[in-house]
């Protein structure tokens, strides 16, 4: 039985928990045992899984003693493998948490990270809203073990690469696990909950670092408030019953919300079987965040989705004739704008750092990206996957993609894989 912890130390979002969760639900019990190090807060992700031991640790303690408490932690449970599950994230908690990648190294135990978004390809340059440009530091090649997750990193060699990475201690696997999937007769009961007959389901998720922003500018904390009107007015555009279900943190008063044809219910958060059950219930999946594990989710699921980036700078004043043309929301919106910068993983931007997972991902062709302040190509994306024939184009997309992903090891292989890549490192070292 080999023993492994997992390192999740992101604040934000749950994003990151999910990922780690659905990799230890993926192993076999027989030969792996999964542990969690996560911050206090995110414990509440766990209250209905007792299938994990789970560890956290608190700002509240201080930098020294969470240290001691981290290094004593890993020691007494003589763990095989730690995996970082965003090895990026952990070097930023350090000023809480007292550990970093040196203090990791020096207990002498295998380390593995998640290259998530193929950071050494794209030299670790982040390009966040507003052009602002980030150097990671290169984390990567200082760990034994490399995992990447598929499908935001789908090898573009097919098996033929896969086995070259294995090579190089580089691991692709499946990071959706195990789903349960919903018979239609549970579906059908779900909806009956929130719509009749014919009308739609829209499902929305906006977590708190989108609403926060990744810098704190006057041009980025204005667009963060219009996330959920952008949507909620586009929708209302269609003229039809829609029911809108929006999960996650919100900024915004209910009562802003009037069109009597949408049906507006906020959920601040759910437990992760009734989130799945409504995601796979709804009609469409909207996000503005490319590489969102929930989008990975969806299409799992097979729910169409569409995800609403920004490719361009917009200054509106210049554009304020082309927008005296558009529906008054806009026209009022694009006055508070003023300027928006371009983002592909919401608001914290990577519009050039995540071109590399895009180009030739087949990934890519399983949901619609379209440009979020493109008034005629919103409204006609809506409408064609809500009410025309583009839902099925999607959901046949989907299906390819499928059967791709389905070539790609599941996380147990992987694994196995890894640990044996240790074996012969550890022979060669003598």
């Amino acid at each position: 039985m080999k023993r492994i912890l997992g390192v999740v130390l992101g604040e934000l979002s749950t994003g990151e928990l999910v990922i780690a969760h659905s990799f230890a639900k993926g192993l076999n019990k027989n030969q792996y045992s999964m542990d969690f190090l996560i911050p206090e807060e995110k414990n509440v992700f766990f209250e209905k899984d007792s299938e994990f031991r789970v560890h956290t640790v608190s700002r509240n303690c201080g930098v020294t003693h969470n240290q001691r408490h981290i290094i004593s932690l890993i020691k007494s449970n003589d763990y095989d493998l730690i995996i970082l599950f965003d090895a990026f994230t952990m070097e930023y908690a350090q000023h809480w948490t007292g550990i970093n990648m040196d203090v990791l190294k020096a207990l002498d135990i295998p380390i593995s990270s998640l290259d998530e978004y193929d950071y050494i390809n794209a030299g670790y340059k982040l390009d966040y809203y507003g052009i602002f440009v980030k150097k990671l530091p290169d984390l990567l090649s200082e760990v034994d073990i490399i995992l990447k997750n598929c499908p935001l990193s789908m090898p573009r060699g097919g098996q033929d690469l896969i086995k070259e990475a294995k090579k190089k201690g580089q691991f692709y696997y499946q990071v959706i696990q195990e789903v349960r999937k919903l018979d239609k007769n549970v579906i059908f009961n779900i909806r009956k909950r929130y719509v009749k007959d014919d009308e739609k389901i829209v499902f929305l998720t906006l977590s708190k670092w989108e609403l926060e922003g990744a810098y704190s500018f006057t041009s980025q904390s204005t667009l963060c408030r219009y996330l959920l009107p952008l949507i909620y007015n586009y929708l209302s555009e269609l003229d039809t019953k829609i029911c809108l279900i929006h999960v996650g943190d919100s900024c915004w008063n209910e009562s802003e919300f009037k069109n009597p044809q949408i049906r507006y219910i906020h959920y601040r958060s759910l437990p992760v079987d009734i989130f799945e059950e409504l995601l796979q219930s709804s009609d469409l999946f909207v996000t503005y965040n490319l590489v969102s594990i929930t989008l990975t989710k969806a299409v799992d699921f097979r729910v169409p989705s569409i995800v609403l980036n920004n490719d361009k700078i917009i200054d509106f004043k210049i554009l304020e004739k082309k927008c005296m043309e558009k529906p008054l929301w806009y026209q009022y919106m694009a006055k508070d704008l003023k300027k928006v910068y371009p983002f592909t993983a919401s608001m914290f931007g990577w519009n050039h750092f995540l071109k590399g997972i895009m180009k030739d991902n087949i990934y890519m062709k399983s949901f619609e990206r379209i440009q979020v302040f493109n008034t005629e190509q919103v409204n006609s994306t809506l409408k064609e996957i809500l009410y025309g024939d583009l839902c099925d184009k999607m959901i046949h997309n989907i299906n390819r993609f499928k059967r791709e992903l389905s070539k790609i090891p599941n996380v147990n292989e992987a694994l196995n894989n890894a640990f044996q890549y240790l074996l012969k490192l550890d022979e060669k070292r003598g």
